[in-house]
């Protein structure tokens, strides 16, 4: 089964065709998301909240984001593939200052110390190898009751 999120109104017929098999590996996380990396060059076409955080991930080929459990917590991990070295480096540079920036945010203005998604991505770590950038955000109670709250 899949689903299509677009603002393609044809974007559901269109899984019906056959394309070139995916050579990415299937994550065992129970839920996750690929996004191709051309997905990801429009920063305007993110939610306001998770703009700041995402525009550092447009020069990225390919963006993996997972949820499940991280020892003993819930969290989500990403796993983003540049095109060199370099790419990733950088890449992992500006996520850790875009979360700094979230941690002084949430320090300092009321309005992000009780946003939970901010509090969330303020949370991160990262880290680069070759031409891989990962990053984890413990998810918090209060984030996944928010997030779950009327179903």
């Amino acid at each position: 089964m899949a689903l299509a999120v677009s603002t393609d109104d044809l974007a559901a017929n269109r899984l019906t065709k056959q394309g070139s098999a995916i050579k990415a590996e299937i994550p065992a996380a129970p839920v996750w998301v690929l996004v191709p990396g051309a997905a990801l060059h429009d920063a305007s076409a993110f939610p306001p909240g998770l703009r700041l955080m995402l525009s550092a991930l447009t020069n990225a080929d390919r963006l993996v984001v997972t949820v499940g459990l991280s020892g003993t917590v819930l969290a989500a991990t990403m796993d983003a593939t540049c095109r060199t070295k370099d790419d990733a480096h950088l890449l992992a540079s500006q996520l850790r200052v875009v979360t700094a920036n979230l941690k002084e945010a949430v320090a300092n203005d009321p309005a992000a110390q009780s946003d939970e998604l901010v509090k969330v991505l303020a949370g991160g770590t990262f880290d680069d190898a070759g031409m891989r950038v990962s990053g984890e955000w413990p998810l918090s109670k209060a984030l996944i009751a928010g997030l779950t709250s009327g179903i």
